[in-house]
């Protein structure tokens, strides 16, 4: 909409801010295609069980020590387990898990990557002392495969790439 504006001139947009809601997710294949509808934040309560289990296997004390919160309907990890094991069809096929900013991110760029504040709500993990993914937490909910399906992790204002041609030719921002 803002490109048919007749008083914009897309050669000189130097930059897209993305954001989104936190703490949901969706699969995509390696193209950047969605999977399955997005996994969403709070309101979407389904892995209740995946919650229960992991607080009896680590306790409250350990996450919130690692974590700096509980396990709540808020937190992606959880959510990640139950699409694994709930729907592992879509499972098989997922290359990233994208929250919504870093899919539409992802789709402009072919970068995948996630704002510091928006991993945070990856709990249990994200480490939020050492502010990278946490290797032994996502080996143990997501598998070993877990890091190659999380994007990279920068801060919000980083330029994560540059508009593909794709991009370019489909929402008429310049390449």
């Amino acid at each position: 909409e803002v490109l048919n504006h007749p008083e914009v001139n897309p050669k000189l947009i130097a930059g897209v801010g993305i954001c989104s809601i936190g703490a949901s997710f969706v699969p995509v294949n390696s193209n950047g295609v969605a999977l399955r509808p997005g996994i969403l934040y709070g309101i979407d309560n389904r892995a209740s069980a995946q919650i229960s289990q992991f607080n009896a296997e680590f306790g409250d004390d350990f996450l919130l020590k690692k974590n700096g919160r509980r396990l709540s309907s808020q937190s992606v990890g959880p959510k990640i387990a139950w699409l694994r094991e709930i729907e592992p069809e879509i499972w098989a096929r997922t290359t990233q898990l994208l929250p919504p900013s870093a899919f539409i991110g992802f789709r402009l760029s072919g970068v995948a990557a996630i704002d510091l504040h928006t991993a945070l709500s990856f709990d249990p993990l994200f480490n939020t002392n050492e502010m990278c993914w946490d290797k032994e937490m996502c080996n143990r909910i997501i598998g070993a495969s877990a890091l190659s399906l999380l994007p990279a992790v920068v801060l919000a204002n980083d330029c994560i790439g540059n508009v593909s041609k794709w991009a370019s030719e489909t929402t008429g921002l310049p390449e």
